[in-house]
């Protein structure tokens, strides 16, 4: 009997410690329930986790492609394009086009000067590049052409004299695709080439010379299985003028005759500039001629900007 008693006694106290640990795990649960869960920081260094933390929630979602909500698609691709590009993308595309029209005979001047005005606007080296070699001026390359262009300011050594007066000359090159040759009008060529001639005195610009070139491979383009010194090959245009009187600015086509190069003045059967925009603007020569006497000033001092 005493057995059976304490044995009832046994399974009461079981019973209550049961009762009494489900009341607490209940009260437990209802509590963890009723709060928001912890936010969980991002692994990392201590920094970028207090950076984290602290950083205000985005005002506007992102997609993957690293548009906004409500951006028109594209918008971030051209302007990230525009922004790879460089500032002279559309001046050197340009200048491309034009000389690749002057094949054709089509020649639109003013635009030539306005695309080489904002290559004249680049900085130039501090010392002569000793490493070019194509004329007898003083060579300054400028500084932050695109990738695969050349350009230099080219500064006369001589004065020289016409009409009794003394006169000095700069210069501009750019070659586009510098090294490289490519397959144009019937011929393996050179990149694009523009070259520019200005002289002037103490009263201002005098003349102006212009030059379009892709220049005719005959190595490469024998190569290719192309004849170049038989036959007839536009290489580009020239134009010229005299800004005391610019309605009697001439302009030429000139390229290879059976391996010959035409001078200027001679006849060339090949295209003919008949068209385009021949009428200098003169205030956009004298625009240019003062951006290229800072660089002369510039040259002269051994500064580059």
């Amino acid at each position: 009997m005493n057995s059976i008693s304490h044995t009832r006694s046994r399974a009461v106290v079981a019973s209550g410690l049961l009762v009494s640990v489900a009341c607490v795990v209940a009260l437990f649960v209802l509590k963890r329930g009723s709060e928001a869960p912890a936010p969980e920081l991002p692994r990392g260094r201590p920094d970028a986790v207090r950076t984290a933390a602290a950083a205000p929630a985005p005002h506007a979602s992102t997609s993957a492609s690293g548009r906004t909500a409500g951006e028109e698609p594209g918008a971030a691709e051209e302007s990230g394009a525009s922004a790879e590009e460089g500032p002279l993308a559309e001046a050197e595309r340009e200048l491309a086009s034009q000389v690749d029209r002057s094949l054709d005979g089509e020649l639109y001047v003013n635009e030539l000067l306005d695309q080489v005005l904002r290559y004249a606007e680049l900085p130039i080296s501090e010392r002569v590049d000793f490493d070019y070699e194509e004329h007898d001026e003083i060579p300054y390359r400028l500084l932050g052409t695109p990738d695969g262009t050349d350009a230099h300011f080219l500064v006369g050594m001589q004065p020289f004299e016409r009409d009794g007066e003394e006169w000095r000359y700069v210069q501009l090159e750019i070659q586009l695709g510098s090294g490289e040759f490519e397959y144009e009008r019937g011929a393996m060529r050179e990149g694009p080439r523009v070259h520019l001639s200005l002289d002037y005195n103490a009263d201002g610009p005098g003349s102006l010379s212009l030059m379009t070139e892709r220049y005719v491979a005959p190595h490469e383009s024998r190569q290719e299985g192309i004849d170049a010194y038989s036959g007839v090959f536009t290489s580009g245009a020239r134009f010229s003028v005299n800004l005391a009187s610019p309605s009697d600015a001439r302009a030429e086509t000139y390229g290879l005759v059976d391996g010959n190069y035409t001078l200027a003045g001679e006849e060339f059967p090949g295209a003919r500039p008949l068209y385009g925009d021949l009428d200098v603007d003169v205030e956009r020569v004298r625009a240019l001629h003062a951006r290229l006497l800072e660089l002369l000033e510039y040259a002269k001092s051994g500064r580059s900007d």
